[in-house]
């Protein structure tokens, strides 16, 4: 997302930076993939209808201020990959709390 936001919003010098910093293993995933991933469906379809962004990043950016006004902070959609995330982040916590009881 950061590589076409880069490219489309013309930061040619910030993209051949990032692409020349960027060390992490190369993961090949396609748009349609990354848009299931994070659960934006619905999003991707209506701005395919109004063409308002140009890009994922920019599309996802308005979607969270938009969430943030309206409920004072972001709600998380219910999608795979956010129960994980959410079961990860319990499991922490339930560490956290047995190491408590352990000491």
């Amino acid at each position: 997302m950061i590589r076409e936001f880069l490219k489309k919003n013309n930061f040619p010098n910030t993209y051949d930076s990032f692409i020349k910093e960027d060390t992490r293993e190369k993961v090949t995933m396609t748009k349609n993939e990354l848009t299931r991933l994070l659960g934006i469906d619905a999003l991707m379809k209506r701005n395919a209808k109004n063409k308002a962004f140009t890009t994922m990043l920019d599309m996802i950016c308005d979607f969270l201020m938009l969430s943030k006004e309206a409920t004072n902070g972001v709600s998380y959609p219910k999608t795979s990959s956010i129960q994980i995330t959410e079961s990860k982040m319990e499991s922490s916590e339930e560490k956290k709390t047995m190491k408590k009881d352990v000491v």
